[in-house]
């Protein structure tokens, strides 16, 4: 797990780029750093690499990267880690391929030089990676299936292109305007995290899960093309709820984590007390005791601790509670706020644990992210399913009435940020797909105009349209269940979830791994009608049915809760001053575009308890104006 960057531009200016994007990604590689510079063959142009690297596999020299392959002078600078990678290796040497290590980077500079692009396919991991094929004088980048790493990437005004595992390593190079961007800005506002895509800085983009983009020896993007969708199986083509699924989800999750627990370092494990995390370590502990990490508060109402110690003592974990109250969390947040790449209204539980396990001395750790979107555990699927079942009923009011209806329902609730069921009532694209989005929105339409003067029309607009197109496309004919788990996968965990643990993860150089998320997994569960998946009677019966006898009682029974700091409380409490401070900062507000009295009037309004201002909107608008005032941000 490391960090990679790089440049292709005109020769006198790669040398001093590579010199401030290497420090910028320092953290996410402690163990070795590397630069590079290939000459093109387009005059008087350059190609600059750069790596971090964090020695996970093959933990010798012969692992430095960038790496050159010397049948083909190709060069790559890649993180993430490649679980089959032994078994390519088996299958190029019988092709006549020679290694000199015994690292993954080479086996996909090997494999790219047999297969070229199609080799993506035969890649089984999570990775983002920079490619330079010698013989086509052309840059491939790309990234997993899942968008598990993430890639980023622009082209300046004056012809250069800059590419990074992170969009600070970018601004650091003062190539990159440090403007907001307002589709950017409109999505985060939306959902908490920008949508890809996109980016908050203008110019900014990242290369979106399942694609690679190719780009020229003169720095002009000649193909961006996907070459992975997530497989749901059309509805009339699945059959039915066959007794054999829950032993081949267990048999098929066993792989995943054994896979997952490859390396020359030891491997940790998240164990919140829900049934993912808990699943893994039953399985992971197969063959011997782990080390367990969990994070526990004072609260009990949000402390997960009961239930992750009845699962730590059943397997004879070596457990660590890491506690977290209000003074510990005044103590980190700063880091914390300091680590996030982008805004975002999630992650700091993340950076917490994260460190703890660093701390105790691992490289590695697994987590259960992956099992609410595959497996149906998020609450999101019980109200999505029923508006979804009165579609046909909603479709037959004329658009006019249920404009007039939401405008009576908003008029009664009396909220300054709106109501989910007024957007659901006048969308004008009555589909699934907007009522997920809106059901998952952070700020809804009417408060995204008050808030962003740009901000206006359909509830759809947090997103992006050709993102939205896709997600139409896709989830046609797909069953209901199977549709909310497609939105899942693209929407709030590749672009929230797995951005949040890759951050905050190699914040303090771990590196975080999800078994739930093996590609070949995600391809059987989909293969699954939703019905196997979804049950009003208990949460992700397919993974108890599968899983349950490995679990304690309570825990395998016990309600679906999601894991959360207890904000509610701490935002009023110690951490009052501080937002009052930021959110009180007007010249900061209108700095990147937005609102700023309606911001304080929202954050009032939370203290007061009224308006129906939640904690995570005000939490979300903390972030958002500390991030842009650290990184100097303007609209």
């Amino acid at each position: 797990m490391c960090g990679v960057g790089g440049a292709l531009g005109p020769r006198e200016r790669i040398g001093g780029l590579l010199q401030k994007l290497e420090p910028a990604l320092a953290h996410r590689g402690p163990d070795d750093a590397g630069c590079e510079i290939v000459d093109l063959a387009e005059p008087g142009t350059e190609l600059g690499l750069v790596h971090r690297r964090l020695s996970l596999i093959a933990l010798t020299a012969a692992g430095h990267q960038p790496m050159r392959d010397a049948a083909t002078g190709n060069w790559i600078s890649y993180n993430g880690e490649i679980y089959n990678y032994r078994g390519l290796r088996t299958r190029l040497q019988g092709l006549g391929h020679s290694f000199t290590s015994d690292s993954d980077t080479e086996v996909i500079l090997k494999a790219y030089g047999e297969w070229g692009v199609d080799c993506l396919q035969r890649l089984r991991g999570m990775f983002a990676f920079a490619l330079w094929d010698q013989r086509a004088q052309r840059l491939l980048l790309a990234v997993d299936r899942l968008g598990i790493k993430p890639l980023y990437y622009c082209r300046t005004d004056d012809g250069l292109l800059l590419f990074a595992s992170e969009v600070r390593a970018l601004l650091a190079t003062e190539c990159v305007p440090r403007r907001v961007d307002p589709s950017g800005l409109e999505s985060y506002l939306a959902f908490g995290s920008v949508q890809a895509p996109h980016t908050i800085v203008q110019g900014v983009r990242c290369l979106r899960p399942g694609h690679y983009a190719l780009v020229d020896g003169r720095g002009q993007l000649a193909r961006r093309e996907s070459y992975w969708t997530p497989p749901f199986v059309p509805a009339a083509a699945i059959g039915g709820h066959a007794p054999g699924q829950a032993a081949d989800l267990r048999e098929a999750l066993a792989e995943s984590v054994r896979l997952h627990l490859v390396g020359d370092v030891p491997v940790g494990l998240f164990l919140s007390g829900g049934i993912d995390s808990s699943s893994l370590v039953a399985l992971a502990s197969r063959d011997g005791p782990v080390q367990t990490f969990s994070v526990v508060f004072p609260e009990a109402d949000f402390s997960e601790a009961p239930y992750s110690r009845l699962v730590a003592e059943r397997y004879r974990t070596e457990h660590c509670e890491i506690s977290l109250d209000q003074e510990a969390c005044l103590d980190l947040l700063p880091d914390a706020l300091s680590a996030m790449d982008q805004p975002t209204a999630d992650g700091v539980n993340v950076y917490a644990i994260s460190r703890a396990i660093r701390q105790a001395g691992f490289k590695v750790a697994l987590s259960g992210q992956g099992g609410d979107e595959l497996l149906t555990g998020y609450p999101t699927y019980r109200l999505a399913l029923g508006y979804m079942r009165l579609l046909p009923l909603v479709r037959r009011i004329p658009i006019s009435l249920r404009r007039l209806l939401a405008d009576a329902w908003r008029s009664s609730r009396r909220g300054l940020v709106g109501h989910k069921m007024s957007d659901l009532l006048q969308a004008s694209d009555d589909t699934a797909l907007s009522a997920y989005l809106v059901l998952r929105s952070l700020f809804l339409d009417g408060a995204r105009r008050e808030l962003f003067e740009l901000g206006a029309g359909s509830p759809l607009e947090g997103i992006p349209e050709e993102v939205a197109g896709e997600l139409r496309e896709w989830g046609a004919g797909l069953d209901p269940v199977n549709r909310i788990s497609l939105y899942e996968l693209r929407t709030y965990l590749a672009n929230t979830l797995l951005r949040d643990s890759d951050i905050m993860g190699m914040a303090h150089g771990l590196e975080i791994r999800v078994p739930f998320l093996d590609h070949e997994l995600v391809e059987a569960i989909a293969g699954v009608p939703g019905t196997a998946k979804y049950g009003t009677h208990k949460p992700k019966p397919l993974l108890l049915d599968a899983m349950g006898d490995l679990l304690p009682r309570e825990v395998a029974h016990r309600p679906k809760a999601g894991f959360t700091f207890p904000w509610e409380h701490w935002l009023r409490g110690r951490l009052r001053p501080l937002v009052d401070e930021c959110l009180g900062n007007e010249e900061q507000g209108e700095r990147i575009g937005l609102n700023a009295q309606f911001c304080h009037e929202l954050w009032t309004a939370f203290q007061q308890r009224r308006g129906g201002v939640s904690w995570a909107r005000v939490w979300g608008l903390f972030c958002l104006y500390s991030w842009c005032a650290r990184h100097r941000m303007l609209v």
